[in-house]
């Protein structure tokens, strides 16, 4: 069998690993004492159990062990820590000498037992930890980074016959300094004196912080020479603004968003590490890197240094808010500057301004979720035979449509909901009274919906001939001649409940029904249906953006999609390429399927070199005829020159279609390349060297009148038809210049000899210097003499692609080349082709590090082609049956990918078949 290998795997990796430094004073950790006792019986809960398997038998190497009397997804084992700790790993155990243990769990964490988040991974989706494979044995799961909780809980998710679970908890003590700010106060370092300036190449910012406001100002640092560095919160989400000097016509000012949903009473984390104009930024263990934009690479500070605000915000440059901070920020350590821990202690330069209060002071705001349309709550209303109407509550959803509230009343019924994220109101009135009105959000990004995950408030009031509706603020008054009444007997339902109106999906807070407030943890029996209190579950799928190459991310509550229109790519997350590889994949196909090339010797095509890697698809012609592909540009034309006299004073760019990226695949992969070029004068020298130095004893990089910058932005002293570092064109080369010229024809002086244009022609053919990426030329004289010149570019072109030519052939059954483990973090691809005359064999394999987890891509018989993989869901299979036989001894293309949402396989001109990924549990249940 002989096989060609292309692979070709998509990975998203960060360019600098990233300090834990921020919990360096873990670095001896214990277990804290789920086996010795040291934590109380009374503070390990679980959901259910069974009889004498209750959660005080869930300890490490306890003769029996937790089980849930129930085995689904809604079962947790909850630990108390007492107070909030550094942890840094966990360990599980099934029951002792059964065959009863936890295969799979989740872990959430939280400081208050009311708002929890899960420990995630590096794409911001629930973790999933392995568990246990047998009833005795330790496992232990180390984070990847530590988590800072006072409680810890279990949420199995497969096992092996029953739930049973013993546990421990490892980890530290936790050392902080907190302050809570109100929006109106801050802290400040002053660096404006004498010696006290700040000036570095290197700065790292690190802090936890938690609120319930979307918008504010945390961080701001500046100076008098337009240097600023600021993070503030902005609907949700960080906003990093930094700038490191100014320059007239460079863009020098940067901006970088992170995270989402941050403003959900839970504490966050934030590592922010600049390295000159290298950008990290770690929000919740999710790392994103960018390029601070500008020339200058060092940060100046000579004003202050705020946290919470800045005095004046109108007029700042560099903030974008117009509010300061309302809620706790915790151990912001800056350049090893304790900043918080300082102000506390009153070091000298720290200023406290406003009420500030130290220690956590935050009273999180509890939500509801409704992850169902299912989901609702029924609720008597706690006044009646009255004609007013009152409601208010806070919502937030990703979904277009659902019913927000919905109350029949004695002379009708009053409905609240959205609808294709409008916000519409009902009031329908006995005999033939009806309200009707369609509100839009004033947000301009929000384009008119309140589907966006933010926060929302609204209120709604209705009295004796008038209706109010207040939405985010804004109020909408209707003056109509109505009356309402109340009933003692009819609930008011919320989220959903009415089989007329599909149910909410997502989440509420702040409810009060007729002016009086409503605690969700304490509803009357029956009045939840599937609504879960003390948390939002809202998830923010499209950050980071699971899309790749520029696709547009869309969500609702259980999923997400991606519009990959104008990008080139396809699939469920825009990774598979829509276009072939080279013009060798599209002269290949062309002679599989018998096309005749002779009547198309060249052809305009579409590639994309790398294919679902990050260089985008661009323009080429192939050449079927002689197996080259010729890259275009826009300097192709014979261009005159004229008037340019000093040596390299006239300059060219040349703008390919392809750009830097894409010319190094293709040269790299290239068996030769070649450029022509043409220089043809009238008394105007090319290569020899100027008499001076230049105009105001300027100093050049290269001593000739003419030259050529390569890919790698050198200066070339040779030209077309000879070699590089001879500083000749291809008539010195060969020793037959005209008029006794030694480097280049045009090297003579006196064409008027000639009565014609003097030419120095021919290839470059040295591709590790190709393609020309500018032309300088001069001693063209000016625009009244008699030196003129003119030259022509032509394309650039390669010949062969060392991918289809890397052939590998496998004689013997148990012969195999070795990868690395195909590990993707958003996705990835394998494509490969193969021929061979045997009827069955497997082409690839690759064994996980988890249990069970595999792919395979296998010739099952003749006309079948497998791809297998276990993932952690069980064992899927995707099975291509072809119309010809595919060991026939002809190459066959095999491309095979998997992603967050799909896995496909294709045989090139067979049916693409697609099968869905399981969602993980998490994003499904609560």
């Amino acid at each position: 069998m002989r096989v060609k290998l292309v692979l070709c795997c998509f990975f998203m990796a960060t360019l600098v690993s990233l300090s834990t430094s921020q919990y360096d004073q873990c670095r001896i950790t214990w277990p804290f004492g789920m086996e010795t006792g040291k934590i109380p019986d009374d503070h390990i809960h679980a959901t259910t159990y069974s009889y004498q398997r209750g959660p005080k038998q869930s300890r490490m190497r306890h003769r029996s062990s937790w089980q849930a009397s129930r085995n689904d997804f809604k079962q947790y084992l909850t630990v108390d820590l007492s107070i909030r700790k550094m942890i840094t790993q966990v360990a599980t155990q099934g029951m002792r000498g059964s065959q009863y243990w936890v295969t799979d769990y989740y872990v959430q964490y939280s400081s208050d037992n009311v708002t929890w988040s899960y420990v995630k991974d590096n794409n911001g989706d629930p973790l999933m930890f392995v568990g246990n494979k047998d009833g005795n044995t330790i496992e232990y799961r180390r984070f990847s980074t530590p988590i800072v909780a006072r409680f810890i809980r279990f949420n199995p998710q497969r096992w092996h016959l029953y739930m049973s679970l013993r546990v421990e908890i490892y980890g530290c003590n936790y050392y902080s300094t907190s302050l809570t700010f109100d929006g109106n106060s801050r802290i400040e370092y002053d660096v404006s004196g004498a010696n006290e300036n700040i000036q570095t190449q290197t700065d790292v910012l690190k802090m936890r912080f938690r609120t319930d406001n979307p918008n504010g100002l945390m961080f701001f640092a500046d100076s008098n020479q337009g240097d600023y560095f600021g993070v503030e919160l902005y609907k949700g989400q960080l906003k990093i603004n930094i700038n490191l000097g100014s320059w007239p016509t460079i863009r020098s000012e940067s901006r970088l968003y992170a995270g989402s949903l941050l403003d959900d009473s839970q504490w966050h984390d934030l590592e922010i590490m600049r390295n000159r104009q290298k950008l990290i930024v770690t929000v919740d263990r999710l790392t994103i890197n960018d390029t601070i934009n500008g020339t200058f690479w060092r940060l100046d500070l000579d004003r202050k240094i705020s946290v919470g605000g800045v005095k004046t915000y109108l007029g700042r440059r560099g903030v974008t808010t117009r509010k300061g901070f309302n809620g706790c920020m915790e151990n912001i350590l800056f350049n090893d500057i304790h900043l918080l821990r300082d102000a506390v202690g009153k070091l000298p330069r720290f200023f406290t301004s406003g009420n500030t209060t130290q220690f956590c002071q935050l009273r999180p705001l509890i939500p509801i979720t409704f992850p169902s349309t299912l989901s609702h709550l029924k609720l008597l209303p706690t006044t009646t035979g009255i004609k007013t109407f009152s409601m208010s509550l806070d919502f937030r959803t990703y979904n277009l449509g659902g019913m927000l509230a919905y109350h029949q009343i004695e002379n009708g019924e009053i409905t609240v909901k959205l609808d294709k994220g409008r916000l519409v109101f009902y009031i329908q009135l006995n005999p033939n009274i009806e309200i009707l009105e369609t509100l839009e959000s004033r947000d301009s990004e929000a384009r008119g919906s309140y589907a966006d995950g933010l926060w929302h408030s609204m209120n709604l009031h209705i009295e004796e001939n008038k209706v109010i509706m207040i939405l985010d603020g804004f109020t909408w008054v209707a003056q109509r001649k109505i009356s309402i009444q109340t009933a003692a007997d009819k609930n008011i339902f919320i989220g959903g409940g009415i089989s007329k109106e599909m149910g909410f999906v997502g989440c509420m807070r702040k409810l009060t029904l007729q002016g009086t407030p409503y605690n969700v943890n304490r509803l009357p029996a029956g009045a939840n249906t599937e609504a879960v209190n003390g948390t939002c579950g809202l998830r923010d799928r499209c950050r980071p953006n699971p899309c790749e190459h520029w696709g547009r991310c869309s969500q609702d509550w259980r999923t997400f999609r991606c519009d990959c229109s104008d990008t080139g790519y396809t699939g469920a997350t825009c990774h598979m390429p829509n276009y072939p590889l080279s013009c060798n994949a599209i002269k290949q196909e062309l002679i599989r399927i018998g096309d005749d090339l002779s009547q198309v010797t060249e052809e305009r095509k579409t590639i994309d070199i790398d294919g679902s890697g990050y260089l985008p698809p661009f323009n080429v012609t192939c050449n079927y005829k002689d197996d080259e592909m010729w890259i275009s540009h826009a300097n192709e034309d014979v261009t005159p020159v004229n008037g340019f006299q000093e040596a390299g004073s006239y300059r060219q760019v040349i703008h390919y279609d392809a750009n830097l990226y894409q010319l190094n695949e293709v040269i790299r992969r290239a068996v030769t390349c070649k450029q022509h070029i043409s220089y043809s004068c009238w008394n105007s020298r090319l290569l020899s060297s100027p008499p001076t130095k230049g105009s105001g004893g300027e100093i050049r990089r290269i001593n000739q009148f003419g030259w050529w910058v390569s890919r790698t932005y050198q200066d070339m002293d040779y030209w077309g038809g000879s070699t590089p570092g001879s500083k000749k064109c291809k008539c010195g080369l060969e020793k037959r210049c005209q008029g006794g010229a030694t480097t280049c024809n045009c090297d003579r002086t006196g064409s008027e000899v000639f009565e014609r244009y003097l030419v120095d022609s021919g290839f470059l053919s040295y591709k590790d210097h190709l393609p020309v990426m500018e032309l300088r030329l001069g001693d063209t004289g000016t625009l009244v003499d008699s030196k003129a010149a003119k030259y022509q570019l032509g394309k650039l072109m390669c010949k062969g692609d060392n991918l289809f030519d890397d052939v590998v052939t496998f004689r013997k059954v148990d012969a195999a080349l070795e990868f690395g483990t195909f590990n993707p973090l958003k996705g990835g691809d394998i494509r490969f082709q193969f021929k061979t005359t045997a009827s069955s064999g497997i082409l690839i394999m690759n064994r996980g590090e988890l249990n069970g987890d595999f792919i395979e891509v296998r010739l099952v018989s003749a006309n079948i082609l497998q791809f297998r993989f276990n993932v952690g869901y069980g064992i899927q299979v995707l099975s291509q049956s072809t119309a010809y036989p595919l060991n026939n001894n002809k190459w066959h293309t095999v491309h095979t990918e998997r992603n967050r949402k799909q896995a496909s396989l294709q045989v090139i001109n067979s049916q693409n078949l697609k099968v869905n990924q399981a969602l993980q549990r998490s994003l499904s249940q609560i």
